[in-house]
């Protein structure tokens, strides 16, 4: 994955959850929430971490599966 492709997945994340839960109401006042308000409230810091550690999990899993295989 390349630099360009990161951002723009990286912006295509932020625009999701900005379009699902952006709004707030307080007092029946509604506000927007900033990008990172929502990005700590949902615990990712941005889309590539995220990216990158999800391929790490599916790595391990391919792992285990291949030492499973192995053992029978």
């Amino acid at each position: 994955m390349n630099k360009d492709i990161a951002k723009r997945l990286a912006n295509f994340g932020r625009y999701v959850i900005r379009r699902k839960f952006w709004g707030i109401k307080i007092n029946k006042n509604w506000r927007k929430r900033h990008t990172e308000e929502l990005m700590q409230m949902f615990g990712v810091s941005d889309t590539f971490s995220f990216l990158k550690i999800s391929r790490l999990t599916w790595i391990d899993h391919v792992n285990r599966m291949d030492s499973k295989k192995k053992r029978k």
